[in-house]
């Protein structure tokens, strides 16, 4: 009996590295045995996220299926009825990659500025990654979420040597990595920012608090399966892990990026399907985890 298909969701999907990453997942070689790859292109536009399903339909194979699926992770409706569309149709999903992301154009920082950044980089992430979860693990194979940081997302950003050893401190919890982000929050709302040792940068502190949540969820997905099962079995892991696709050549970072949209892909979709061993918690780029 062959195995059940490997369910893949990729966010922000319709262009740059999210559209790279459901292309490489798609032309991939197939190994003999493996499971057939269901693979969710998502956007938040449907005409855009269509059009690009639309040009990538020629990959197909019977190996390597593409779908599409309209997804806001701003909007909880939107986040939940994607879930019940997947729990009705599949009943578990092995891999989230949550690639969907917004940055505004040159030195542009306000509070709405900010606002729109965390709505997305932030707290859309642990939103659909929230409401995911049961479903990753439903797998009963071992699950991967991957988190799309950014090198603009390194803890030395942060001015204040205390407020560095907050994201960083091993005891963080979801409710107090939420409170750091409100209080940037609080702090851009009353001219504070600086003082308060936050960068004017609000994708910067966007991808701090998208790593360090990255950290959070393993370290609380490891607690939880080793208090749940006494001990760790690998089909029951979840995998959580975050990534620095390099600069790459797309809308976001403009032409004069290094990389192509193709080569940032590369990274995102080793850690979604690839052989990492067993990594988790960590924050990688240039192919290797390295010091956040």
């Amino acid at each position: 009996m062959p195995a059940s298909p490997k369910v893949i969701v990729v966010t922000g999907a319709n262009k740059g590295i999210g559209a790279a990453i459901v292309k490489k997942l798609l032309t991939q070689p197939h190994t003999p045995g493996a499971p057939t790859r269901i693979i969710y292109l998502t956007a938040r536009d449907p005409s855009l996220g269509h059009a690009t399903y639309t040009s990538l339909l020629a990959l197909r194979s019977p190996h390597a299926i593409i779908k599409f699926h309209a997804l806001d992770i701003t909007s909880t409706e939107s986040c939940e009825e994607f879930k019940k569309f997947l729990e009705v149709t599949h009943g578990y999903v092995d891999v989230l990659v949550n690639n969907a992301g917004v940055a505004w154009k040159g030195d542009a920082f306000d509070e709405e500025v900010v606002r729109g950044t965390l709505a997305v980089n932030f707290y859309g992430t642990i939103r659909i990654t929230t409401i995911l979860l049961p479903l990753l693990r439903a797998t009963g194979r071992g699950a991967r979420i991957v988190n799309v940081s950014s090198g603009s997302g390194m803890l030395v950003r942060l001015r204040d040597p205390a407020l560095r050893a907050a994201f960083r401190d091993p005891g963080l919890t979801e409710e107090g990595l939420l409170a750091l982000l409100k209080k940037f929050q609080t702090d851009v709302s009353a001219n504070r920012c600086l003082e308060g040792g936050w960068p004017k940068q609000a994708y910067a502190v966007s991808k701090i608090g998208a790593t360090a949540y990255t950290k959070v969820l393993a370290r609380r997905l490891q607690n939880e399966q080793l208090a749940d099962k006494g001990k760790g079995k690998e089909e029951d892991k979840v995998l959580v892990n975050a990534c620095c696709p390099g600069w790459c050549r797309t809308d976001m970072a403009g032409e004069n990026a290094t990389q192509s949209a193709e080569e940032g892909a590369e990274l995102p979709v080793r850690l979604a399907v690839g052989d990492v061993g067993g990594v988790t918690g960590g924050w990688w780029h240039e192919g290797v985890v390295k010091e956040w």
